[in-house]
């Protein structure tokens, strides 16, 4: 979904930006990047939440990663030192990136830190998730969105720790796929 290397020698990366020119973002090492219309090699997958990304320009403060970041309601600069390079890890695919878990009192917008980083990285028409207590669907969300977030967790089913662990380094389930007896749908997940 959303990025992927652009070939075998990882010299280049595309970004989806989902919209229905199918354009995306090629960002080559030492050139920069451009956009890429109607891209027609099957990159990305896409599912119906996705929203198109904003498109770029070339004319842009060079302090907008610190201004985004400013906008985060963070505390500390080693805590909006820890963000960027988190968010900047985002971009960079097959890379193991750890979880960010908002803590903070009530109020303290958690969920707006959320939101703000989806928009800019993996606009959706979803809002953060809350935990199931199907891991099935659990699997599913992560399968199927290339950033997740959990708003409000309460309740952490017996699983979680373990299926959120494996979708870190990668993982991959199956469910029987309906009105068949030997039919799967895999799901093969990797999250940021």
């Amino acid at each position: 979904m959303r990025i992927v290397w652009a070939n075998p020698d990882k010299n280049a990366i595309y970004y989806d930006m989902t919209d229905e020119k199918r354009r995306c973002i090629q960002i080559t090492k030492g050139e920069g990047w451009q956009i890429v219309e109607n891209q027609i090699e099957r990159l990305f997958i896409r599912y119906g939440h996705e929203l198109p990304q904003v498109e770029p320009s070339h004319k842009y403060d060079p302090d907008v990663l610190d201004n985004f970041v400013d906008s985060l309601n963070l505390s500390n600069e080693s805590d909006k030192i820890i963000v960027k390079v988190w968010i900047v890890s985002l971009l960079i695919p097959e890379i193991s990136i750890p979880m960010v878990l908002p803590t903070g009192p009530e109020g303290s917008a958690k969920t707006s830190l959320q939101k703000k980083i989806r928009r800019v990285i993996d606009p959706s028409g979803y809002d953060p998730f809350s935990i199931s207590n199907d891991k099935t669907q659990f699997i599913q969300q992560l399968s199927h969105n290339f950033l997740c977030f959990y708003d409000n967790v309460r309740y952490e089913p017996g699983w979680l720790s373990d299926e959120t662990c494996r979708s870190i380094t990668g993982a991959s389930s199956s469910k029987r796929e309906l009105y068949t007896d030997d039919e799967d749908i895999p799901y093969r997940y990797k999250k940021e």
